[in-house]
């Protein structure tokens, strides 16, 4: 241990580096990841046929398109939260307890899932 008689403060001259332990110049994850989705990639163009640069970004996203039009309704669901936000009510009727409502019951459920 340093004997605190012996301890001077520094000087102006004298001082340890600041930041020698930073991680100066390394990017974290997400700006990694920021970078990925913005490089160009070519793909086949569903509407006019050949190929197309788009950046990764669109590809992905033109392949979840294509995986809900091949039945996946995962990626369908997140299409539809994705542009029009998740749905926040969720229903505990049966269909069977759906029959017995009256017409204007099931309006006024109908105005509240659709917000209207």
């Amino acid at each position: 241990m340093a004997n605190p008689k012996t301890l001077k403060p520094f000087t102006k001259d004298h001082r340890p580096a600041k930041g020698s332990n930073s991680r100066k110049g390394i990017p974290n994850r997400a700006t990694v990841f920021k970078n990925l989705l913005e490089m160009k990639v070519d793909v086949a163009d569903p509407e006019k046929g050949g190929k197309k640069k788009v950046t990764l970004y669109e590809a992905a996203a033109l392949g979840q398109i294509q995986s809900a039009m091949k039945g996946n309704t995962r990626a369908f669901q997140e299409i539809q939260d994705s542009l029009f936000g998740k749905q926040t009510i969720k229903l505990d009727l049966k269909p069977e307890e759906l029959k017995e409502l009256s017409d204007q019951e099931l309006d006024d459920l109908i105005s509240q899932l659709t917000g209207r």
